[in-house]
């Protein structure tokens, strides 16, 4: 492939998202880089990820005699200016493409994680912060050339976070005293922070970095650097375009919560949004774009979340009927089992747990590639 063949970063990951190129033209997207003047430059605005959000409605649902949380997205996000290469005391290092309060959520009785390395088949205890995390994993630093904070990424990931945290941390409490069957008010301001939450999440981990690096390579844009690494993944997640297209498909998905009441806890991993074929026969990575596959996202040990796209084989089945419910199926260790698989497949090393029972995962490792826990195909 010649120099001038060469497609954009963001273009590479709507055709590795099942876009195809063909789509892609015929949406107007832009299919090729302007490399005229050398390698195209692969850093832009930080002011481009768009976590500034309107004036959120005022909020009169509850659900029992909780207030209901809209968390206040009025303000917008303020870029810092720095002076030579470094932006002050007090930057954060280890940057989490995991967030901390999302790992907080799988705690044991004294505040730690058990970790299973499925590549080392080695189990150990550890600390949220100290767990699905790189140094300097957002780091930019042709972004205090141009006078900006080389850490701005990892701000404004730090700042959604904290919104996404008080709106999902009511929710758990609803659905833990709530009711098959039961709705949860969810307002329009929230369900969109928790959209582009859930975009970003499926494209910021290490799992989905090191995909992107071997796609692009094989459509001839080769980085091989960390700082040419870290830009083509900033290039990606500051792509308005890109992540506004995830973000409206998990908004109009249907969302249903089921609460996990069996002795089989929840697991979660360092890439922890899951996809499912309709037909539950496949978990797929990535699976944002493909028709019918379905978002698996545990909450917490006993709290999952599905986000079915209204299409398809949902569609015939009107599921969004159910969307803001607590689902009416009461699940069994089975299906814990099931979802568990999920982690196992998704996850780059670990898969995190609030116990130390990695039984099933282990065995469940043994067989990716095989049918051997696919349902039987109906005649």
């Amino acid at each position: 492939m010649t120099t001038v063949d060469r497609v954009s970063p963001v273009v590479l990951v709507r055709i590795w998202c099942g876009c195809g190129a063909a789509l892609a033209d015929r949406l107007g997207w832009a299919s090729r880089c302007d490399l005229r003047a050398g390698r195209t430059r692969l850093w832009r605005d930080p002011t481009r990820l768009g976590l500034a959000r309107p004036s959120p409605p005022s909020a009169t649902a509850s659900a029992g005699n909780t207030p209901l949380l809209v968390v206040d997205t009025a303000r917008t996000i303020t870029l810092t200016c720095v002076d030579g290469e470094g932006s002050g005391v007090g930057d954060p290092k280890l940057h989490h493409y995991v967030p901390q309060f999302y790992l907080r959520r799988f705690v044991d009785s004294v505040e730690r994680l058990w970790v299973w390395d499925k590549t080392s088949d080695r189990v150990f205890r550890t600390q949220p912060k100290a767990i699905a995390a790189e140094t300097n994993f957002y780091l930019l630093p042709e972004l205090a050339e141009h006078g900006y904070d080389p850490v701005e990424l990892e701000r404004q990931f730090a700042d959604l976070e904290g919104q996404v945290s008080a709106i999902t941390g009511q929710w758990l409490e609803w659905i833990r005293h709530g009711n098959p069957g039961d709705s949860l008010p969810v307002p329009d301001v929230n369900r969109e922070i928790v959209s582009l939450f859930l975009a970003l999440q499926s494209l910021r981990t290490a799992d989905a970095r090191s995909i992107l690096v071997a796609f692009s390579a094989l459509h001839g844009y080769e980085v091989s650097s960390d700082e040419e690494i870290r830009s083509l993944h900033a290039e990606v997640l500051w792509s308005d375009d890109l992540i506004s297209r995830f973000a409206d498909r998990m908004s109009r998905c249907a969302w249903v919560f089921a609460l996990n009441e069996t002795s089989a806890r929840f697991v979660t991993s360092d890439n922890p949004l899951a996809f499912r074929t309709s037909d539950n026969r496949m978990w797929v990575k990535p699976g944002n774009l493909s028709k019918d596959a379905y978002v698996v996202y545990p909450l917490a040990p006993d709290v999952i979340m599905y986000c079915y796209p209204d299409e398809g084989a949902w569609h015939n089945v009107n599921i969004s009927r159910f969307d803001c419910k607590i689902s009416p199926v009461a699940l069994v260790e089975e299906m814990v089992q099931s979802e568990n698989s999920a982690q196992v497949f998704m996850a780059s090393r670990f898969v995190i747990s609030s116990q130390n029972s990695f039984s099933f995962e282990r065995e469940f490792a043994k067989t990716i590639g095989t049918d051997r826990y696919a349902p039987p195909i109906e005649e």
